[in-house]
C-alpha cells in the first residue's frame, strides 16, 4: 500500500453544543484533543431505513482519546478475550503514537475493542448491509459494479497482500455520498461479523430455516471481502484491519469514562463472562454473565421459532445431561441463550422451558439485546444471521465452560457424538 500525503482533517460533531467537557476533566493521563467524526446521513438501498456513516475511518488520535478514558482497554490492559497479543502493537506504549500516525487510521484492533469505542461513542458498527450499500458507490455514482475502471482499482487493492501501516485518512476522492476510503486504504470490521459463511463452510452447521448467505458468487470484490470476514475471530487484530462507526441518530450523552467492574477484573483473562453485558432469565430477573462463576456451564444458543435445528440441540442437551453421574448434576448449569432479542422475552422463555420439560433449578434461559447477543456468539464461536421473517440461520454449538468462564469444550453440529462433551462435563466437575 503506498504511502499517502498528509491533508489537514477537521472531524467536527453534527450535534450542536456537544462538547467533551468530561473528557476534558480528565488529568491523568494527558487527553489528545480528538473530536467524533462527522457523519453521513443516508438511506439503506436508497429508500429504506435511515443510518449514519462516518465520513471516514477511526483514526489513532480518537482510539487514543478512548484508551485514555478506559485505560482497561490499553494494550498493556487488554484481556485476551478481547484481543490477541498484536493488539495496538503499532503504537509505541499504552498512551503513545508517533504524531505522524495520529491522522491515520487505528489499526491492530479487534472487533470488541472497535465495539467498545463505538459504543463509547455513543454509535455502533455498520451492519455488513450497510457498508456494502455505501461500499458501492464510485465517485460518480450510487452503484459503481459497471464501472470498468472503478472495479479494477477495487479488486486489484483486495487482491493486494499487504501487512504495512495505512496512510492517512482522507486522500482518496470520496465516493458519491462523500464518503472517504471506503475501498484502497484499509480493511474494515463490520458489526455482524460472526455472520454465515458464504461458501466452504460445512452447512450441517446451519439452521434449516433460512439461506446460509446471500453473496452473489459473481461478485468478486464482496466475495473476497466476505472471505475474510468468515475468516476473523472476534479477537483477532490486523495491521490492515480497522473500522468506522455508524448510528441510527446523533446522541449527546457520549465518550464519558466506562469502568471495569471489579468482579470483573478478578475474572482470568480468557473467560467469557468478562463480557459485562445485562440479561434476563426466565423469571424476569437481571443476570450477567458472571452470576455462573463457580458453576460449570454448558451453553448453547438458539431461539425458541425455530423448528429444526434447536429442538434437536435442546434434545442433544437432554441427552448429555442423562450421562452425568447424580453426584455431578448440582455442579452442572444448562443455558440456553436466546439470538432473538425481539421475539424471546422472559414469559415467551419461561413458557418454552415448561413445554421441553426442563428442570430450572438447572435450566436457565437467558434473553438479552442485540449488543450482548452479537457479543456473546463472538465470544462462543457462534455464527448467526436474522432473516427478513424474524428466523436466523446459526451454527450449532454446545460449549462447555469452566468455573471461571473458559472455554473447556465445543461440541460441533446436529446428533453429533456426545462422549467428549460428556468427559470434559465430569472433568472439570471433578476440579
Amino acid at each position: 500500500m503506498s504511502n499517502l500525503l498528509h491533508r489537514s482533517v477537521t472531524a467536527v460533531l453534527c450535534v450542536a453544543g456537544l462538547i467533551f467537557a468530561s473528557c476534558s476533566a480528565v488529568q491523568e493521563p494527558q487527553l489528545v484533543d480528538a473530536s467524533l467524526t462527522s457523519m453521513i446521513d443516508l438511506k439503506l438501498n436508497g429508500d429504506g431505513a435511515n443510518f449514519l456513516l462516518e465520513e471516514h475511518s477511526v483514526t489513532n488520535k480518537q482510539f487514543l482519546s478512548f484508551v485514555e478514558l478506559n485505560p482497561h482497554w490499553a494494550r498493556s490492559k487488554i484481556v485476551r478475550t478481547f484481543a490477541d497479543r498484536n493488539y495496538l502493537s503499532h503504537w509505541q506504549g499504552d498512551f503513545e503514537v508517533l504524531p505522524e500516525s495520529l491522522n491515520c487510521p487505528v489499526t491492530n484492533v479487534s472487533w470488541f475493542a472497535a465495539r467498545a469505542y463505538a459504543a463509547w461513542a455513543g454509535r455502533r458498527l455498520p451492519t455488513k448491509e450497510e457498508w456494502e450499500y455505501v461500499a458501492m458507490a464510485s465517485d460518480t455514482a450510487v452503484d459503481g459494479r459497471e464501472e470498468r475502471d472503478y472495479q479494477q482499482f477495487v479488486l486489484d487493492w483486495y487482491s493486494k497482500s499487504t501487512e504495512s501501516l495505512p496512510g492517512e485518512i482522507c486522500q482518496n476522492v470520496q465516493n458519491y455520498y462523500q464518503v472517504y476510503d471506503m475501498h484502497g486504504l484499509i480493511w474494515e470490521l463490520i458489526d455482524d461479523i460472526n455472520g454465515p459463511v458464504s461458501s466452504g463452510g460445512s452447512k450441517a452447521l446451519f439452521c434449516g430455516n433460512v439461506p446460509a448467505s446471500n453473496i452473489d458468487p459473481n461478485d468478486q470484490v464482496e466475495f473476497l471481502r466476505d472471505s475474510l470476514r468468515n475468516s476473523l475471530s472476534a479477537s483477532a487484530t490486523y495491521p490492515n484491519l480497522g473500522f468506522r462507526c455508524a448510528a441510527d441518530e446523533y446522541v449527546a450523552d457520549c465518550c464519558a469514562a466506562v469502568p471495569q467492574a471489579a468482579e470483573i477484573s478478578r475474572l482470568p483473562d480468557t473467560s467469557i463472562y468478562l463480557l459485562d453485558t445485562e440479561w434476563q432469565d426466565q423469571t424476569g430477573a437481571n443476570r450477567s454473565l458472571n452470576d455462573f462463576s463457580d458453576e460449570v456451564v454448558v451453553a448453547a444458543m438458539t431461539f425458541t421459532h425455530c423448528e429444526y435445528a434447536c429442538p434437536r440441540i435442546v434434545i442433544d442437551l437432554q441427552e448429555i445431561e442423562k450421562q452425568i453421574p447424580v453426584e455431578q448434576l448440582d455442579k452442572v448449569r444448562w443455558l440456553l441463550i436466546s439470538m432473538d432479542s425481539a421475539r424471546d422475552t422472559p414469559e415467551v422463555l419461561h413458557d418454552y422451558a415448561e413445554s421441553n420439560n426442563l428442570d430450572t433449578s438447572r435450566w436457565t434461559l437467558l434473553h438479552g439485546d442485540d449488543f450482548a447477543v452479537r457479543g456473546i456468539a463472538a465470544a462462543l464461536g457462534v455464527r448467526y444471521q436474522k432473516d427478513s421473517n424474524g428466523n436466523f440461520a446459526h451454527s450449532n454449538i454446545i460449549t462447555t465452560l469452566d468455573t471461571e468462564g473458559r472455554i473447556a469444550h465445543q461440541l460441533l453440529g446436529l446428533g453429533a457424538e456426545s462422549s467428549p462433551s460428556v468427559a470434559a462435563i465430569k472433568a472439570e466437575c471433578a476440579k
